[in-house]
């Protein structure tokens, strides 16, 4: 489920990123990981956000 119940927003709940009742963030920034992934010969004329939210999907399909 993207987003998660009450969060709304820009950042989905996946990342740790949610929206108070006040406007604020509640639990701050992303945590940075030593987990690392490297994607080659893409191509130049899509986004990294199409194939960032492509590779979102694909995960979420896969934990069904």
């Amino acid at each position: 489920m993207m987003g998660g119940g009450g969060g709304g927003g820009r950042y989905p709940m996946r990342f740790g990123y949610r929206q108070s009742n006040s406007g604020g963030p509640r639990y701050g920034p992303p945590v940075r990981t030593e987990h690392r992934i490297i994607v080659e010969n893409l191509s130049s004329r899509v986004s990294w956000q199409v194939y960032f939210n492509k590779l979102a999907s694909l995960s979420l399909s896969a934990k069904s």
